[in-house]
């Protein structure tokens, strides 16, 4: 978790801008209804942030890092990614 979600996690602080996917852990793991009080920023205030996944020429493992790439591009991660708040560009 970051450092900003466990300030307001905490309580130390009232509110917080973090990821809403940390927000949805939180309720999953504990299912504290103070998670469900959140709001989602609109995307149109912000920049997308792109993420990208490659696997570098120098790699050591190539196998475990192929084996990785095709988890993160599974029907069932993917579900899972957006299930957590984010938006994916395959299995949609």
């Amino acid at each position: 978790m970051g450092q900003a979600f466990q300030y307001v996690d905490s309580g130390n602080v009232q509110a917080g801008l973090v990821a809403k996917s940390s927000v949805f852990n939180g309720y999953n793991r504990f299912a504290d209804p103070k998670y469900l009080n959140y709001i989602t920023l609109r995307a149109d205030w912000y920049p997308e942030i792109e993420q990208q996944l490659v696997i570098l020429k120098r790699t050591a493992e190539v196998q475990l890092a192929q084996t990785f790439v095709t988890f993160m591009l599974s029907t069932d991660t993917q579900k899972r990614l957006r299930e957590l708040g984010y938006k994916t560009k395959i299995n949609e």
